[in-house]
């Protein structure tokens, strides 16, 4: 991300959404995402970024999918079958 000059939060937030699926210290080279996101403006200045409506996410060769739904008023993300990210356990813990 730093090498793209793009946002650290985006690395944050793609945590937030992948924490479930993904052990975010076991990432290796080869790895990579791909995100669609609004960024916020100021007189043509980011101020950062906003949502993120959906990823993609190859890890170990298999990629990982996560699409923004809101259902009212409260906004989570799925996978590509339909099925929720959260689960019970998380796969890498991270304090931010």
């Amino acid at each position: 991300m730093e090498e793209q000059a793009l946002d650290p939060n985006l690395a944050i937030s793609l945590n937030g959404i992948y924490q479930w699926s993904i052990d975010f210290y076991g990432l290796k080279k080869g790895d990579k995402f791909k995100v669609i996101y609004e960024e916020n403006f100021v007189f043509g200045k980011s101020i950062g970024i906003g949502r993120i409506f959906a990823a993609q996410f190859t890890h170990a060769n298999e990629d990982f999918y996560a699409f923004r739904y809101t259902q009212e008023n409260e906004e989570s993300y799925f996978n590509s079958l339909g099925k929720s990210l959260k689960t019970a356990f998380l796969k890498s813990p991270i304090e931010v």
